[in-house]
């Protein structure tokens, strides 16, 4: 240490300490030059404004803001009254950020990029866009910095139109060919728009390239499940030069598990093994186990899991992931009882994984104890918006709307993703109406719907026949480019227009759709069936074995409720038996029972009760119904008893089934005494 240091010697240590990660020991210094009576300079103030900000300390922050207000530095230097306004609003209070702002005698570029910086960071994209119009209208000219800020809020509120002002103003200004960090942010804006070709097109535009824009480019393609054209992507990236590193594969593996590729993965996983990243790098170890999982190897996902040296909790939750994405609750359970027995805490992704598998199996009094445990802990995880949202997702798939509602309603912080999981449920219990009123909510509270949020949307019209709000939305989906893009959405508008009996518009969306397979193929079918035109059923039915795809146990279900529909007794007979026999289709109780239906209908009654004996399973309630209604028009009295009789053993308070038999006597009686 020299013996009396002076402000510039205290300044270079403060400079150096922040500039090699040690913002904490920055503040501790600015603390003791202010104890020895040093007074603080423009440099002084910045660098513990600048600590302030890394560390998130806004106490602090703005404890040394009241001593340069006092010095009057505000007024006197931009650089410091930049570095005030960039502390708030990288600390997340963005009113006084905009406060300090308002009263500076000079907003130059840094103290508008600072701003809109902030607002980015609190994912307000909206506010930085409007702050970044303001900037412009005030004549002041936009730095790098400035571009790679504004294109991050176009990303996040997929505003493609000012993405392409963006891109052009950056273009007309030759950046593109200099800045990397500018084309990384284009590449990412146009992928979080959902505009991969843009985004391709861009990236090779440019002449400036480095690993980050490769992996930008490979994780846009993996997160729109393009898994093949991120692996194609990673061969170029490899003949160009560029070695991958752990977040390469770590997108890779993931983009693996998307498309369920396991060669590619176990080639990958030879290069990670090479590079030994399975012990260094607990991001990849997690990937490469969930990769595993997803292509259904479990056994190799636990064999990676026990070659990690030091398991943490993100190991651990790849596990747990692995079990509930294969449908394995209990060995989740048991994986999520372990980590706890090792001494780990849950984190939000636990929390949420562990969520979801109850979710999926409906296990509400689990997940009820789960969120107790969450509640319990104290620290505020019940606040955390992912393990709000699976909460809520969790509630709603158990069909516990009220609980779903009022997590939802306690939650702090929202995004997207919570919008979604309400609407959701809401859309999956049938209540369309209130999945419409949130979806208008979360709008007017300024959160723009996802891709996601329009699936459910379409699916709670489908729910709910609602054709005039459908068309709607279908119509804003074309303007958003969102039904080519996405095939998913043109599946769900399938579904919609099926089920509301537009079979003429169902039919134009089935023809946009990309690929067509017997799921779609079925939706078209099962429209028709619900109008009664079976032949459009069987047409459609005979087009689709014309292009080499096989019916399914679904399709059988469409086909045989069209038969019934229209008491097509020989056709559904023949599909029954050709499809079980020529394609292998073991036929289900469902399928059974509307063969059952459909003899009785016929008035073959002998066949449906030789149906019933001859079946894998024992017949059910709506079966014998079936026959109870069919014997009551023929007045069929020993069949009739028969079916009465199992119909009382599956239900002893069964109303119906005594009403039917009394008919059936009384019928009976009827004839008898018209005969005499």
């Amino acid at each position: 240490m020299l013996s009396n240091p002076n402000v510039v010697s205290w300044n270079a240590l403060l400079t150096g300490y922040i500039n090699n990660g040690y913002a904490k020991k920055a503040l501790n210094l600015f603390e003791q030059m202010q104890q020895k009576g040093i007074v603080a300079d423009a440099v002084s103030f910045t660098c513990a404004m600048k600590a302030c900000s890394i560390v998130k300390d806004l106490e602090k922050g703005q404890e040394i803001h009241t001593k340069i207000m006092r010095e009057r530095f505000l007024e006197r230097d931009v650089v410091v009254a930049n570095a005030v306004v960039d502390m708030y609003a990288k600390c997340g209070a963005l009113q006084k950020a905009r406060e300090v702002f308002d009263q500076l005698p000079t907003q130059d570029t840094v103290s508008w990029t600072a701003l809109i910086s902030g607002y980015v960071q609190q994912g307000k994209g909206q506010e930085a866009l409007h702050c970044y119009e303001q900037m412009r209208q005030k004549g002041v000219q936009p730095d790098n910095i400035t571009y790679t800020s504004i294109l991050k809020a176009c990303g996040s509120v997929r505003a493609f139109d000012k993405g392409e002002e963006i891109y052009n103003q950056v273009r007309k200004e030759h950046r593109l060919d200099t800045d990397v960090v500018i084309m990384n942010a284009l590449v990412d804006m146009y992928i979080k728009c959902g505009a991969l070709d843009r985004a391709q097109e861009v990236f090779s535009e440019s002449r400036v390239h480095n690993i980050i824009s490769w992996n930008a480019l490979i994780s846009g393609y993996a997160q729109y499940g393009q898994g093949l054209e991120a692996l194609n992507c990673y061969e170029e990236m490899k003949k160009k030069g560029f070695s991958p590193d752990a977040v390469t594969f770590a997108t890779l593996l993931k983009a693996c598990g998307t498309i369920e590729a396991l060669e590619w993965g176990r080639e990958l996983h030879k290069e990670v093994a090479e590079k030994h990243l399975v012990e260094r790098d607990v991001v990849v170890a997690g990937a490469l186990i969930d990769m595993y999982a997803k292509c259904g190897d479990l056994d190799r996902a636990r064999e990676v899991f026990n070659e990690v040296p030091v398991r943490d909790v993100v190991t651990w939750t790849s596990l747990i992931s692995g079990f509930v994405e294969n449908g394995l609750l209990e060995k989740a359970l048991v994986c999520y009882e372990q980590m706890k027995l090792d001494g780990l805490s849950p984190n939000a992704i636990t929390y949420a994984c562990i969520l979801k598998a109850c979710a999926s199996d409906k296990a509400l009094y689990k997940g009820e104890v789960i969120h107790t445990e969450i509640i319990n802990r104290q620290d505020g995880l019940e606040d955390d918006t992912v393990v709000g949202t699976a909460l809520v997702d969790m509630y709603s798939k158990c069909g516990a709307m009220e609980k779903a509602q009022a997590v939802f309603d306690r939650l702090s912080m929202l995004d997207v993703a919570s919008w979604n999981a309400l609407i959701l449920g809401y859309s999956e219990q049938g209540l369309g109406n209130e999945a419409l009123k949130y979806f208008h909510q979360m709008q007017h509270e300024g959160f723009h719907p996802d891709v996601n949020t329009f699936i459910c949307l379409v699916r709670a019209c489908g729910y709910m026949g609602t054709v005039h709000m459908g068309m709607k939305l279908h119509a804003l989906l074309l303007k958003l480019g969102l039904v080519d893009e996405v095939e998913l959405i043109g599946s769900f508008l399938l579904v919609m227009y099926s089920n509301c009996g537009m079979l003429l518009e169902a039919e134009e969306v089935f023809h946009t759709l990309p690929t067509h397979d017997v799921v779609s193929w079925s939706v078209l079918m099962e429209g028709y069936a619900q109008i009664g035109k079976e032949n459009n059923v069987l047409s459609l039915l005979k087009q689709m074995k014309g292009k080499g795809l096989a019916p399914t146990s679904v399709t059988l279900t469409v086909i045989l409720n069209a038969c019934n529909h229209r008491g097509l007794l020989e056709v559904g007979q023949n599909s029954f038996e050709m499809i079980s026999k020529d394609h292998g289709i073991l036929p289900t109780l469902e399928h059974y029972s509307c063969m059952v239906d459909l003899f009785s209908r016929a008035g073959h009654l002998d066949t449906a009760v030789t149906l019933i004996e001859r079946m894998p399973f024992p017949a059910d309630l709506a079966m014998w119904h079936a026959l109870l209604g069919a014997c009551r028009n023929s007045s069929n009295k020993v069949i009739g008893k028969l079916a009465f009789k199992n119909a009382f053993h599956l239900n002893e308070n069964n109303d119906a089934a005594y009403i039917s038999i009394g008919e059936i006597y009384a019928a009976s009686a009827d004839r008898i005494s018209q005969t005499h």
